[in-house]
């Protein structure tokens, strides 16, 4: 019995991985600090690692969704996506070519660690449908280049 049920608690826990997504504060948070430097070089090279993503109105929303089912108890994982930070780089470059990007270290030759699996299957079963991560890493970036974290590159 954990310590919620014994104080007569129901304990809904709703776990997120890095965030993404359009921002509401002017101010540049952690996720945000991370997407700028690699897009803009500051930080020379990508990690060797792994992460797991969730777009922020997904976790709203997840929320919403745990907190209106009254049958639903314990920990929920809102991971959308899982990938390598080479991976997320690549869409990023797909999505925004103009962008000087960090770059993978050349002369490292440890292998590329290996993806992990979660399973959303509770929350998804509550009705959670993620954002496509090419929709969530646009309106991220675009959002940190209308509060002026980004500048805005154009095609020439």
């Amino acid at each position: 019995m954990t310590e919620a049920k014994k104080r007569g608690v129901q304990l809904l826990v709703v776990l997120p991985p890095v965030t993404l997504g359009p921002a509401l504060s002017k101010g540049l948070h952690l996720t945000a600090i991370h997407l700028a430097r690699y897009m803009t070089a500051t930080k020379k090279t990508i990690p060797n690692a792994v992460a797991s993503y969730i777009d922020v109105r997904d976790f709203a929303w997840a929320h919403e969704l745990v907190y209106k089912s009254p049958e639903v108890s314990g920990r929920y994982l809102c991971i959308g996506y899982v990938m390598h930070q080479l991976e997320l780089i690549n869409l990023l470059k797909e999505l925004f070519p103009h962008y000087p990007y960090s770059k993978r270290d050349e002369d490292d030759e440890t292998p590329m660690v290996k993806s992990y699996e979660f399973s959303n299957q509770r929350i998804k079963d509550l009705g959670l449908r993620f954002t496509a991560i090419k929709e969530t890493l646009t309106d991220t970036v675009i959002s940190l280049q209308e509060k002026g974290h980004l500048p805005i590159y154009t095609s020439s």
